[in-house]
């Protein structure tokens, strides 16, 4: 009994699922499950963006001029500091990143808007 209760959730998850996907295909959710620990040199940031509010958890996404993803914890005040240089900075303007949709602890995704 105990198995026949087990494959029927399994078969109801997958399907949860698989309607998840065909409903939005290209849409895929970037989440960070921690958090650097450390300081990182603001002149190795070219871009940021927060995560979907569907992540467990906030997250800021720093991307590194040698094409890295960090995240951070928006709550720091250098993670602070360093959004409010890139908002204020032109060039973070045209570097802005689209914040990318499933579940990821490494941020592979993301692409430059053209703007």
């Amino acid at each position: 009994m105990k198995f026949l209760g087990a494959t029927v959730l399994v078969i109801l998850c997958t399907g949860v699922l698989y309607s998840y996907e065909e409903e939005s295909p290209n849409i895929k959710t970037t989440c960070c499950m921690t958090y650097v620990t450390r300081q990182i040199p603001r002149k190795s940031v070219a871009a940021y963006f927060e995560t979907s509010s569907l992540c467990p958890q906030n997250a800021v996404v720093f991307l590194t001029k040698r094409g890295r993803h960090i995240c951070a914890n928006p709550s720091d005040a250098w993670v602070q500091k360093y959004i409010n240089y890139l908002k204020e900075t032109p060039q973070a303007v045209q570097q802005a990143y689209s914040g990318c949709l499933m579940i990821r602890v490494m941020v592979n995704d993301c692409a430059p808007v053209s703007g």
